[in-house]
């Protein structure tokens, strides 16, 4: 699949899935796969681990980062930058927006990425491929925007 996974960015052996069921569902571990006309191949994943050994570092618990990404695979490569605006639009509260930092990387032909703390946001597009990437951990910003390159390459080129 065309996801960054949670185990790509962690890089740690001891990583293990953190799992939240409700009716049978595991809510914390999903991909849902959805189409429009203006968007006909849509993948949503989420994705939680813990790793024992570890703690968050204000001591609050076993450290569990988790990602949770969306890629739209568009019908026109005119609709990659309003569905960029609308992606940090709808995954920011107030000025968060403001905190987004547009960057230059050959992977992409637009990549937008905000960093706070343990959250890390990406927003790019390659040709008619979006990605958002929310994750919440410890791994550095460059680890998830590698990651984001890769695969975006495999849906741009297919």
């Amino acid at each position: 699949m065309p996801f960054v996974r949670l185990a790509d960015i962690e890089q740690n052996p001891q990583l293990i899935r953190d799992e939240y069921y409700t009716d049978e569902i595991d809510w914390a571990n999903r991909y849902s796969t959805n189409w429009s006309i203006f968007a006909p191949v849509q993948f949503e994943t989420d994705e939680s681990g813990i790793i024992k050994d570890e703690m968050w570092l204000d001591k609050s618990g076993t450290y569990s980062p988790s990602v949770s990404t969306e890629i739209y695979n568009l019908t026109f490569q005119a609709f990659a930058k309003p569905l960029l605006s609308d992606l940090m639009e709808w995954h920011t509260y107030g000025d968060e927006r403001e905190s987004f930092i547009e960057r230059k990387h050959p992977g992409f032909d637009h990549l937008i990425t905000r960093e706070d703390e343990e959250w890390k946001q990406l927003v790019a597009s390659k040709d008619k491929v979006v990605m958002y990437i929310r994750y919440y951990g410890y791994a550095e910003l460059d680890v998830l925007v590698e990651n984001a390159a890769q695969k975006i390459l495999l849906l741009a080129d297919s």
